[in-house]
């Protein structure tokens, strides 16, 4: 199919890891497409989306560009007023014409909107990331997730590493992260691989560990067909649950 017509092409829905990016690329460009594909960022609460990429920066490694016009975006430690620095990981927050009203559900509402000392109504969104000096958000992963021992365990960079390696044998992967049932507030990684014909876990299984910190490697390794979706995006959910009841394999 010729999409030579087309002028734009982005992903807004979920995270691109450097992989998923590589292969949105080349798939516009063996269909005539001259865009360069770019990703976004937003939420239903903020009124869609919440940055633009038009910064200079390549994409990739979690960059969603900068904050759409009359949006305000700002950094803050996790659950409170406290407004961090550049290039410091907190949660990522927005103000502007766009923030919902609120939920049906008042607690909900308060949980997610609150009125800091500055008078603005700021939507805490529980996604973690940071800004760069120019402006630039990067988001990284969904909530905190310390693991036991220490490590802060976030999804898009540790998939990066995994995609930046180009390990033979591995067509795509994506991390799902599950509490600890050891350890209270603590969490741990599992990894999910789409593998090339001809390869098992146990071929990627070195080069893996060899490309993951300590603390990043994951309790176990799984290889699916195909990257598993529910309503557009990763079925994370899904993969929690089947790994909680101890269903992955079995029919």
């Amino acid at each position: 199919y010729d999409m030579s017509h087309l002028f734009a092409a982005g992903a807004g829905c979920e995270a691109y890891n450097n992989n998923q990016l590589k292969r949105a690329q080349k798939f516009l460009n063996d269909h005539n497409c001259k865009a360069r594909f770019t990703t976004g960022y937003g939420c239903s609460e903020a009124g869609s989306n919440m940055t633009l990429p038009m910064t200079p920066h390549p994409i990739g490694n979690g960059n969603v560009g900068v904050p759409m016009p009359l949006t305000v975006i700002s950094i803050f430690k996790p659950g409170t007023e406290e407004e961090l620095t550049y290039n410091t990981m907190g949660e990522i927050c927005q103000c502007g014409p766009g923030t919902m009203m609120g939920y049906d559900d008042p607690k909900a509402t308060a949980k997610a909107i609150k009125v800091h000392s500055d008078g603005k109504r700021w939507l805490h969104t529980g996604d973690i990331g940071y800004m760069a000096e120019d402006g630039t958000i990067y988001a990284l992963t969904r909530g905190s997730a310390q693991r036991y021992g220490g490590g802060e365990l976030m999804t898009l960079p540790m998939e990066n590493r995994l995609a930046d390696a180009n390990i033979p044998g591995i067509d795509d992967e994506f991390f799902v992260i599950i509490q600890d049932p050891e350890h209270h507030h603590c969490f741990v990684p599992y990894l999910f691989v789409v593998l090339e014909d001809g390869y098992t876990v146990d071929d990627i299984r070195e080069k893996v560990a060899a490309c993951l910190e300590d603390y990043m490697q994951p309790v176990e390794i799984y290889a699916l067909p195909e990257r598993p979706f529910f309503h557009f995006k990763t079925n994370r959910i899904g993969m929690v649950k089947a790994i909680c009841e101890g269903t992955l394999g079995k029919k």
